[in-house]
């Protein structure tokens, strides 16, 4: 039921993705990420203009290779980042207190707007910073719960993408 959950709000994002026109900061990722550049010239990008943690830059040149273009396939992207996001959050509610909290813990995130407009609906990294949140949450869940190298390891790792994501988000 978690995964359903998520694929509504998924579909939900989908239907309502093209009422919300992309913002100046979008227009300015596309712009650092897309077009005709290399790698290295988003690299550049991202280090000198952007200054963001590079995972979202990366993904976003490679999302703008694939995609076409319009306001709906940009922010895809994000929409598929938040409802992983949704997905392990209810994991982790399922992990910590069984499976009740877990849908829950879904659903709470699947009716709360600031997740759409501001993650959702947006081509910058906060989808993904939701989703590495998530992940992290879930992570250290499991590290508490079954405390081996591989929990640490996998906390770990979950922090590291967070960090490379957002660097707020890591603080």
């Amino acid at each position: 039921s978690i995964l359903v959950i998520a694929l509504l709000a998924l579909t939900y994002m989908i239907h309502y993705s093209g009422e919300k026109s992309l913002w100046y900061d979008d227009m300015y990722q596309i712009k650092f990420s897309g077009g005709n550049q290399s790698l290295k010239e988003v690299l550049n990008n991202i280090l000198t203009i952007d200054m963001q943690p590079p995972i979202f830059g990366v993904l976003a040149w490679l999302w703008l290779k694939i995609v076409p273009y319009g306001t709906m396939w940009v922010k895809l992207l994000s929409e598929i980042a938040v409802t992983l996001g949704i997905v392990i959050l209810g994991l982790a509610g399922k992990l910590a207190y069984g499976k009740k909290v877990g849908v829950l813990c879904s659903l709470f995130a699947t009716v709360y707007s600031t997740i759409y407009l501001d993650m959702a609906y947006s081509f910058r990294p906060y989808g993904f910073v939701f989703l590495f949140a998530s992940l992290v949450l879930y992570t250290y869940i499991l590290k508490i719960s079954k405390p081996t190298y591989k929990t640490y390891i996998l906390y770990g790792i979950s922090v590291l993408f967070l960090a490379a994501t957002y660097y707020i988000g890591a603080i």
